[in-house]
């Protein structure tokens, strides 16, 4: 057999298995039993509260290294429950 013949189907051949192990992979079929699905809404609120570090005319109370501490009210006034919430917050000071 020539060069070409045999470069060929072997080509034939590695596009066959690829077409094959992607029908393969795509048409996997599982089933669980007792699953619903449900739509809804998340509506989450902050309550606000007095911030700290700041005096009666606005201006910041801050220095290099202050810490304050507080909490934070986050509510849930939609449909879907929230079992866990991650908050990260960041700020910066204007100049």
């Amino acid at each position: 057999m020539s060069m070409n013949i045999k470069l060929l189907l072997t080509s034939l051949l590695a596009a066959t298995v690829l077409v094959s192990a992607t029908f393969a992979y795509f048409s996997d079929t599982k089933t669980a039993q007792n699953n619903t699905f449900q739509a809804g809404t998340l509506d989450l609120s902050l309550e606000e509260t007095a911030p700290q570090g700041i005096d009666a005319a606005g201006n910041l109370t801050w220095a290099p290294g202050t810490e304050f501490e507080g909490s934070i009210n986050l509510r849930n006034d939609g449909t879907i429950p929230i079992d866990s919430l991650t908050l990260q917050a960041q700020t910066e000071a204007a100049e």
